[in-house]
């Protein structure tokens, strides 16, 4: 099944899709994503979504260039784009892009990353079982992590 990407005005088969070294996102997780499904290529809840992903921008300090209907056309874009029409929809967005340094680059763009993955939606009748642990991230400090 053909699932194509986008990166930075880029259109392309996922597998094929550059991304350079220098994003921000690469070495620093400096970004922010938001994820949802689609089904009949209509995502779903994608406004409120949308509300969180521009929410994380600002609070980030995100500079993030696209309005709400541009970024919109660019995910349907790529939804329209894959040959499934059920699938997650993932985007991203980093700082930008710039050698490695911890202040925030002043002239650089922000990224934008998006894609769909097929996925088979669960019925809302569907049981689970559950277990949970707790979460001790934070006590491993000394772990360099992503």
């Amino acid at each position: 099944m053909q699932t194509v990407g986008y990166y930075n005005g880029t259109l392309a088969p996922l597998d094929e899709l550059m991304i350079p070294a220098t994003d921000r996102a690469l070495y620093f997780g400096d970004g922010c994503y938001d994820a949802t499904t689609f089904k009949n290529n209509v995502a779903f809840a994608l406004e409120d979504h949308l509300d969180r992903f521009y929410n994380s921008c600002r609070l980030l300090e995100i500079k993030f260039p696209l309005t709400r209907s541009e970024l919109k056309d660019k995910l349907y874009q790529v939804i329209d784009a894959n040959e499934s029409d059920t699938g997650i929809l993932y985007w991203q967005t980093s700082r930008g892009s710039g050698l490695r340094n911890h202040l925030f680059p002043e002239d650089s763009q922000p990224n934008l990353l998006i894609f769909t993955a097929p996925f088979g939606l669960i019925p809302f009748d569907a049981e689970f079982k559950l277990i949970s642990r707790e979460d001790t991230r934070f006590l491993h400090c000394n772990i360099k992590t992503l």
